[in-house]
């Protein structure tokens, strides 16, 4: 498989960092250093915690990590690497939110300004979209994997209890728009698979703009 390709093709679908290495290696430590901004509220992005939930990672699992602030990262295993997609976020910062997760941990208010630039710094986009291109993708590079299975795992300031729930969906869609959507990243997807390159840009083009009219859709009803 070529990891590359994969690794740039999720990132260019769904805006989202991705980062991987080998799975005999550990996380390498510029993720911590960059992500974690307070450990006391980051417990899961502390590098020691981090490795010791990739090393409870099964194999054909996608893992999402949840922090008290809501920022979220995937997790999987894939080509003998180990594959993180985020951080990213689902929702709005919310000032009143923050402010009681700080009360809660013993953190001063004065932290909010600074969380916010922190928060706002992450891509803002909708977890079930890029669960269902990254599912889409893998059975596109690695056709013989079998289903991999979703688990939504939060944790408490300490760090070692979790939380684990199935996610369940119930946002309102233009369905049209994305059936359409979906037509279009099943053509593009088909195509990195037999190797068109001659069209592939142009179908990316084309998922791309529909992607860029549902978004607008939830835009309009969300926001």
């Amino acid at each position: 498989m070529n990891r590359e390709l994969f690794s740039s093709t999720i990132q260019n679908l769904n805006s989202v960092y991705v980062t991987h290495f080998a799975s005999n290696e550990s996380v390498p430590s510029f993720f911590h250093e960059k992500y974690c901004y307070h450990a006391s509220l980051q417990k899961c992005y502390t590098k020691e915690a981090l490795s010791h939930t990739i090393s409870n990672l099964p194999h054909h699992a996608i893992w999402e990590i949840q922090d008290l602030l809501g920022l979220r990262v995937f997790l999987f295993r894939l080509a003998d690497h180990i594959w993180l997609l985020g951080p990213f976020v689902t929702d709005k910062f919310s000032e009143k939110t923050t402010q009681s997760v700080l009360i809660k941990n013993g953190l001063s208010a004065s932290y909010i300004p600074s969380l916010r630039l922190f928060y706002s710094s992450f891509p803002l986009i909708m977890e079930q979209e890029v669960l269902h291109n990254l599912n889409a993708l893998i059975k596109s590079f690695v056709p013989k994997e079998p289903e991999y299975t979703f688990r939504h795992i939060s944790t408490d300031n300490m760090g070692d209890t979790y939380s684990d729930t199935n996610a369940e969906y119930k946002t309102r869609f233009d369905y049209q728009s994305i059936k359409k959507r979906y037509e279009h990243e099943n053509t593009f997807l088909n195509m990195i698979e037999t190797g068109d390159t001659d069209h592939v840009l142009e179908a990316f083009d084309k998922m791309t703009m529909s992607d860029l009219n549902s978004r607008r859709y939830i835009n309009a009803i969300y926001y």
